[in-house]
């Protein structure tokens, strides 16, 4: 009599269990979730001298619980064509492995059942068990994004989910979706840039989330060498700077500007966004001035109103009225209250009110 089912049947369990730990398995593999994987790993199952062959198998969480079947099962040759073959009564070596893909990182096993008849009309049947120690991807770099810290309008920032594990960058993608779930932004690729997003006044004060995908998946992730999985979203929130003063015109609270009526530059008031970013940077941009207003009291002290953007500043100017520095006594001093509004580039207003003493 031939030998039959060399590499299988020497290794099967006879035991049964539901719903119970395997206390024998015949192999254990490392697998990474969401990617194929074959049982029993880079070998197949080899059986000689058979006519006839029965596989299935099913997928065990890490209490014994059938959680999923096994559809995908390769066999050579296949069923068809080893009823062909063997028609005339003479066995043939059949090989079989077991592929498939678990989404979540733990421990779990793959039971496979065969029940195989040799070419003496000898029927056997067995199950053997495989451990699959089932791991996140580690990520390729940390994403360094600030979660926890809000970003700010006109950042710059570009950034990369790839892990080591997912090898093949044409499968990776993303979308950029706002606080109701609508992607606003979609791309191929592990790397995302969100400077359009940034710099779209209409997006401060708003949240967005990035979520990653490869294969078209959601997926878990290490970092850092943290085993604690994480998920391949991502949520930032994007904020305006706090608008502050340069010049003669910043003064403490309660105090009065003095402006000299010799000293151009006392007519001067720059105005800027600026913040100091959580990881260091700084962030400096000029407002828009809209419907720009300068008024003073008394009214005819001043003249020649103006604001000018140049580089990171929006510049206010103005001029002393000559009718009225003629009015005033020399060497006088002369209270004058200036008020300024405009409309910034998001749509708020600014209020600034001086109280000044004007030497002449």
């Amino acid at each position: 009599m031939r030998k039959f089912l060399i590499g299988f049947f020497s290794v099967l369990l006879v035991i049964n269990i539901s719903a119970q730990v395997p206390d024998r398995i015949s192999d254990t593999l490392d697998v990474v979730t969401t990617q194929d994987f074959n049982v029993p790993g880079d070998k197949n199952i080899l059986m000689n001298n058979v006519i006839s062959v029965d596989v299935s198998a099913e997928i065990l969480d890490a209490s014994g619980n059938s959680i999923k079947q096994c559809e995908n099962i390769w066999q050579f040759p296949s069923r068809e064509n080893l009823r062909r073959n063997t028609s005339g009564g003479r066995g043939e070596t059949v090989q079989i492995h077991v592929t498939d893909n678990i989404d979540a990182p733990g421990t779990y096993y793959m039971k496979v059942n065969l029940r195989a008849t040799n070419e003496d009309r000898r029927t056997q049947t067995g199950t053997a068990y495989y451990m699959l120690n089932v791991k996140s991807p580690a990520s390729a770099a940390p994403t360094g994004l600030r979660t926890d810290k809000p970003y700010f309008f006109s950042e710059k920032l570009t950034f990369s989910f790839a892990t080591v594990e997912f090898k093949d960058a044409t499968l990776y993608s993303y979308e950029i979706q706002d606080a109701g779930g609508n992607a606003v932004e979609s791309g191929k690729g592990a790397v995302v840039k969100l400077d359009a997003i940034f710099s779209d006044a209409k997006n401060v004060n708003k949240n967005f989330t990035i979520v990653g995908f490869y294969n078209g998946k959601e997926f878990l992730y290490t970092e850092n060498g943290d085993p604690t999985p994480k998920e391949s979203k991502w949520t930032i929130s994007l904020r305006i700077p706090a608008l502050d003063e340069f010049g003669d015109f910043k003064v403490a609270p309660g105090q009065n500007v003095i402006l000299s009526t010799y000293n151009p530059n006392a007519r001067r008031i720059l105005y800027t966004f600026v913040t100091q970013t959580a990881d260091g940077g700084f962030v400096m941009f000029k407002p828009d001035a809209r419907n720009f207003q300068m008024v003073a009291e008394p009214s005819d002290a001043i003249t020649n109103q103006r604001a000018t953007p140049s580089s990171v500043f929006l510049f206010v100017t103005f001029d002393f009225n000559p009718t009225w520095l003629e009015s005033l006594e020399q060497c006088s001093e002369q209270a004058v209250k200036i008020s300024i509004r405009f409309r910034d580039q998001f749509g708020e207003t600014r209020s600034f009110e001086y109280q000044a003493t004007v030497l002449n």
